[in-house]
C-alpha cells in the first residue's frame, strides 16, 4: 500500500488485491475524501476507483507512487512503481481512471521476454538525492540500480549469500555525502552497507546471532545513522550505525511484527503486530527498561500491516488483515 497527499480535500491510496480463486493480483485505488470541522478532520469517506485491470500472477512485493521530484506532469497523471517478477512503472490517470504499464525496467537488464522465467523481486527504493535512480533487491542474492531518466541499468551486484529481502538508500534525508550509500537485509540474518562507488566491498553492520531472516529496514527520516529492522519473529532491533555491530536495543514483542514506521520528527516510531496492537516508541527511552505504550488497538483483531504516516494530516494509515484501509490520528 502507498498513499499520496493530493490536497486538503482528498488523498489517494493504491493497494493490492489478491484473488485466491484466479490466483492473480491486481492494483486498486481509493479516493479518501476528508471532511473537516473546527478541530480538524472529522471523518474520511472512501470512494473506490474502478480502473482497467493489470493482473500479476505472483504477489506484488512493493508498491509506491514515484516522488514528485522524479518527474514533472499534470497532477492528475501520476506514476506508480511495482515489484513482482519484474520492476514496472505504471501510469495512473486520475481523471480517466486508467492504469497503464509504461516501462518494464527488468526486461531492460536481461532482454528476456518471459516474465515467468525471472526471479521475484523482493523490494525497491527511490534515490531522493539524484531523483533518477531506483534500486531493487531480489531473491537471486543481487541488487540492481536503474536510471529512470535514461531507462537503463547502472549497476548490479551480489549483496548476500542468500535471498535479499529489503533494500534502502541512506541519503533520503537529503544528506548528500550519503548519496551513493544503501543497505540491505537478507535471509542470512545480516544487515549490510554498500557504496555504489566501491562495489567490491561491503560492511556487515549487524548480524543476528540465530541467523533469523531480517525482512524489513526502516531508516530514520532525519538521521540515516539510526535504523530499525525486524525479523520473521517478534523482535525489533534499533541500530545506530556509529556503533557498528552493537545494537542499542533489541526488544521482544508478544506477537510477530508485521509493520514498522518512523514518524517524521525522527524520534518516535510505531510498531504493529499480528495481535492488532500498535506500540509507540521513542528513541530517547530505548536505553531504559521502560516498555513502550500501546498507541492503538484494532478491536477487530485483523492485524496491522503496511503502516504509513502522512504529516500533512498527522494521520496513520494501515491495511488490516481483510485488506481494508484504516486510519488513526497520531498523537505523540
Amino acid at each position: 500500500m502507498d498513499i499520496i497527499y493530493c490536497n486538503d480535500e482528498y488523498n489517494i491510496v493504491a493497494k493490492c488485491n489478491y484473488n485466491l480463486v484466479n490466483n492473480i493480483e491486481k492494483i486498486s485505488f481509493q479516493k479518501l475524501n476528508k471532511v473537516y470541522n473546527n478541530n480538524g478532520i472529522q471523518s474520511i469517506d472512501y470512494e473506490d476507483y474502478d480502473t482497467n485491470d493489470l493482473n500479476y500472477k505472483l504477489p506484488i512485493t512493493n508498491l509506491k507512487f514515484l516522488p514528485q521530484s522524479f518527474y514533472r506532469t499534470d497532477p492528475s497523471n501520476r506514476l506508480l512503481m511495482t515489484s513482482s517478477t519484474t520492476l514496472d512503472v505504471l501510469h495512473f490517470n486520475e481523471d480517466a481512471r486508467s492504469l497503464t504499464n509504461v516501462l518494464n525496467l527488468t526486461l531492460l537488464k536481461g532482454n528476456k521476454n518471459d516474465k515467468n522465467a525471472l526471479p521475484p523481486i523482493t523490494s525497491f527504493d527511490f534515490n531522493l538525492n539524484n531523483c533518477t535512480d531506483v534500486i531493487q533487491s531480489c531473491i537471486d542474492t543481487t541488487c540492481s540500480v536503474y536510471d529512470l531518466s535514461k531507462q537503463k541499468i547502472k549497476s548490479q551486484l551480489i549483496a548476500h549469500d542468500d535471498l535479499v529481502l529489503d533494500v534502502k538508500y541512506l541519503n533520503n534525508n537529503n544528506v548528500k555525502k550519503n548519496a551513493e550509500l544503501f543497505m540491505t537485509s537478507g535471509k542470512d540474518g545480516s544487515l549490510r552497507l554498500f557504496d555504489l562507488r566501491v562495489l567490491d566491498h561491503s560492511s556487515i553492520l549487524y548480524e543476528d546471532s540465530q541467523k533469523t531472516p531480517l525482512t524489513n529496514i526502516e531508516v530514520n527520516p532525519l538521521d540515516s545513522n539510526k535504523v530499525l529492522c525486524f525479523s520473521t519473529n517478534n523482535q525489533i532491533t534499533y541500530i545506530d550505525l556509529r556503533y557498528e555491530k552493537s545494537p542499542i536495543k533489541q526488544y521482544d514483542l508478544h506477537s510477530r511484527i508485521t509493520s514498522c514506521l518512523w514518524v517524521d520528527n525522527g524520534l518516535d516510531f510505531l510498531v504493529g503486530d499480528n495481535s492488532s496492537i500498535v506500540t509507540h516508541w521513542n528513541i530517547n527511552n530505548l536505553k531504559t527498561n521502560n516498555k513502550p505504550c500501546n498507541f492503538y488497538k484494532d478491536n477487530e483483531n485483523n492485524g496491522i500491516y503496511k503502516m504509513k504516516y502522512l504529516k500533512n494530516d498527522n494521520l496513520i494509515y494501515y491495511i488490516n488483515g481483510e485488506n481494508h484501509v484504516e486510519i488513526v490520528p497520531f498523537t505523540s
